[in-house]
């Protein structure tokens, strides 16, 4: 009969550090040498947390940078969390068109429809 199996601190740091990159779960247990039922029973918090830690470290990153200055880092963050939208452009040649459409009048080249 085999041992049961018994997570290291450096196997639990590993997957907390490969769930936070994105890994799939059954490359995980491979990388690990267990199966995926016996990953996810023995390290359910590090798959959970995993990548909210990822998540958290690149915000403050990403929040430091933008603090320093980083105009770029500053732009995605408020339009990321602050809310901020880029304001519509005035469209294409379609967009002119149906423009044009919409405010017709004699002398333009809508005007043998507007009989």
């Amino acid at each position: 009969m085999r041992p049961p199996f018994k997570p290291t601190d450096q196997q639990r740091a590993d997957v907390a550090r490969l769930a936070g990159l994105g890994f799939p779960q059954e490359d995980i247990a491979r990388l690990i040498g267990i199966t995926s039922p016996t990953l996810r029973k023995h390290f359910a918090e590090e798959l959970e947390t995993g990548r909210l830690h990822a998540v958290a470290e690149v915000a403050k990153t990403l929040y430091a940078k933008a603090m320093e200055g980083n105009v770029p880092c500053m732009i995605f963050f408020l339009k990321a969390r602050g809310g901020w939208r880029d304001r519509p452009e005035e469209g294409g040649k379609r967009e002119a068109e149906q423009k044009a459409a919409l405010t017709a009048e004699r002398g333009s080249e809508w005007e043998d429809l507007l009989q």
